[in-house]
């Protein structure tokens, strides 16, 4: 056994600890799986069955860390990528359109939500859209607001793309002609057509 291993069995959260801290910004989903097991190993008795079965997954879940080996020879200079993209929250500018942006999404979606607290036509009936809809939406927004206000802006943008699509032609088959004539005149043809393959 060499030190890396004792100091595991020893204790498991310090081990961890020890690890390289670039592994837990490049894969943080696996690191809390890690950070995990060494949690729920370090709360065993020393020398328990089960301690000795979560250092060993904890073990074996390292060893077979994919990004490892690049952690362990990670260049000492950063891409002009990550320099960029870590220059770029300090701008002033940008804290504050994204802060501007968000007030008016919020107000947008406030605006939008209004009706809903409006009172309701009694005439309705309890399974109709007009009165389920505005139910749902009040308790969404009483529930989670930030997800009514990711769902508003997914219908917005959904309603800007049919909004400049083109409207369905005659041949589509999409919905009811208007009037009664052209939709006779279309059966009389039909009839007329029928009548010549039988002659």
């Amino acid at each position: 056994m060499n030190a890396l291993d004792d100091s595991l069995h020893d204790d498991p959260l310090d081990w961890l600890l020890g690890l390289p801290t670039s592994a837990a910004s490049a894969d943080p989903a696996r690191w809390r799986v890690l950070e995990g097991l060494a949690r729920r190993a370090a709360a065993q008795a020393p020398g328990s069955p089960l301690r000795a079965l979560l250092v060993a997954k904890l073990q074996a879940r390292w060893a077979a860390w994919p990004l490892r080996a690049a952690h362990s020879t990670a260049p000492s200079d950063p891409s002009p990528l990550r320099s960029l993209l870590d220059a770029l929250p300090a701008h002033p500018e940008l804290r504050a359109h994204s802060l501007h942006r968000r007030s008016f999404t919020r107000l947008r979606n406030a605006r939008q939500l209004a009706p809903l607290h409006a009172p309701q036509a009694q005439a309705v009936g309890p399974l109709n859209t007009l009165a389920l809809l505005p139910r749902a939406l009040a308790v969404l927004q009483a529930v989670s607001p930030e997800y009514v206000q990711r769902l508003l802006t997914q219908v917005q943008g959904l309603a800007a793309l049919t909004a400049g699509a083109p409207e369905p032609g005659p041949g589509t088959g999409r919905g009811r002609q208007k009037s009664g004539k052209p939709r006779e005149a279309d059966r009389l043809d039909r009839l007329d057509r029928l009548d010549r393959l039988d002659q």
